[in-house]
């Protein structure tokens, strides 16, 4: 799971990754359960997947999921963008530093849109919040948060409506990194 690979990189075994009703709202961070029931619902961004507070830091986590071509998964991915320059805005405007936003996008479509999503922040002018925004796919997620570290796996997780559900990080074993004992079973 995504928590199991931040207490591995962190070196902390008490990383709670909480499921949070967070989302944006004229460039503020409001937690909001269900804003279906006022009359400026769509003033408010979808919420974050998960939070995360760490050393006086707080990190929200979106995670999407695009695959085969087509009309809604465009959608998302436009949808996803306006997230991503929501939070670009948060980051301009607000005196807190220390609010980290990472947006891990996989799926075949998702990987190919990329560098498209990246485009906010040239466009926006916000090179100087590039440390505060990760967008990009689990792969390089880890390869730049977590190179010290061997990981024989990743595994995204979805549930049965192809929503995130969680993720697998399995560890090599370093007494045995080729698995060779499992094998002479």
């Amino acid at each position: 799971m995504l928590f199991r690979f931040l207490q591995i990189i962190t070196n902390n075994k008490n990383i709670i990754l909480e499921k949070t009703n967070d989302r944006i709202k004229n460039n503020i961070i409001v937690d909001e359960k269900n804003p279906c029931n006022y009359l400026d619902e769509f003033e408010y961004s979808e919420n974050f997947d998960r939070k995360l507070i760490l050393n006086n830091k707080t990190y929200y986590f979106n995670f999407k999921f695009v695959c085969d071509q087509g009309g809604a998964q465009k959608r998302t991915l436009k949808l996803t963008y306006n997230f991503i320059e929501s939070q670009l805005n948060i980051l301009k405007y607000t005196k807190n530093k220390n609010i980290y936003f990472i947006n891990i996008l996989d799926g075949d479509v998702s990987s190919k849109k990329i560098n498209k999503l990246k485009f906010i922040i040239k466009k926006n002018k916000c090179e100087k919040y590039q440390d505060n925004i990760y967008i990009g796919d689990l792969h390089d997620f880890y390869y730049l948060y977590g190179i010290n570290y061997l990981i024989s796996e990743i595994k995204i997780n979805y549930n049965k409506n192809n929503n995130f559900n969680h993720i697998d990080i399995i560890p090599i074993n370093l007494a045995d990194p080729f698995g060779i004992k499992d094998n002479q079973q």
